[in-house]
């Protein structure tokens, strides 16, 4: 079957993980990868509740990373999944997803499709090194910088590399707000709270601290993959929330 890119309409190539299975995405020559995983269509219930978060995240403000958390819960509890959709709701706000050869530093950029059309590239170099939990955080990160209408970051580095320079203001404020934005939205606090909640029990029946030890790693796994992010995120968005 034929594909087209949807940026270019210029015909794809299949790209296959083995000889044995279906393809993972589809390459443009111009414009890299479009995986098959994800990108459910929204429902226009579904778009018109985004349209006044939409307009909130884009109006006049300072940058405060507690108001993007907030707003980033709101996406989730739009989409209503959990792992969240973050192809599905890129595409609905009219967001390309690609992969793509970057810099070896950088993990993802944003930019503009010929017609003006938000993208995200995803360092189609690091595929392979990746786990989809990774892969989803920075997909969410680049597409909160682009809701947010960040001016400064077009690329998500690899923090030390020596050409970026973090030491930056405007570059550091939105960094940690568009983090903030992917921690809600990856992780809204109402589903944290709810599923952690059940491993109270566990919990409170622990003997000795060997146990309780066992119980909150449990926990952390469980909770990191039901809601497709790393342990390590699972780990501060629990701290943040004082569960850990």
């Amino acid at each position: 079957m034929i594909r087209e890119c949807d940026i270019c309409q210029a015909a794809m190539e299949p790209v296959f993980a083995s000889d044995c299975e279906d393809p993972v995405g589809y390459r443009c020559a111009t414009h890299g990868i479009k995986l098959e995983s994800g990108g459910r269509m929204l429902s226009p219930e579904e778009r018109a509740r985004l349209e006044p978060v939409l307009r909130d995240l884009q109006r006049p403000r300072r940058k405060d990373p507690r108001a993007a958390r907030i707003q980033g819960e709101a996406l989730a509890r739009i989409v209503g999944r959990i792992p969240v959709d973050v192809e599905s709701l890129a595409e609905g706000v009219g967001v390309a997803i690609r992969w793509a050869p970057l810099p070896l530093a950088q993990r993802g950029r944003t930019g503009r499709t010929p017609d003006g059309r938000p993208l995200i590239i995803l360092n189609e170099t690091l595929w392979q090194q990746w786990t989809p939990e990774q892969a989803r955080w920075i997909a969410g990160e680049e597409l909160a910088h682009i809701l947010l209408e960040h001016e400064t970051l077009v690329a998500s580095d690899t923090p030390g590399a020596v050409h970026v320079d973090w030491r930056t203001p405007e570059r550091r404020a939105e960094e940690s707000e568009a983090r903030a934005l992917a921690e809600g939205l990856l992780m809204p606090e109402e589903e944290v709270r709810r599923r952690a909640e059940r491993w109270r029990a566990y919990r409170a029946g622990c003997f000795g601290a060997s146990e309780f030890k066992q119980q909150k790693e449990a926990m952390l796994q469980g909770l990191a993959r039901e809601f497709g992010v790393s342990q390590t995120a699972m780990g501060i968005r629990l701290k943040q929330l004082s569960i850990l």
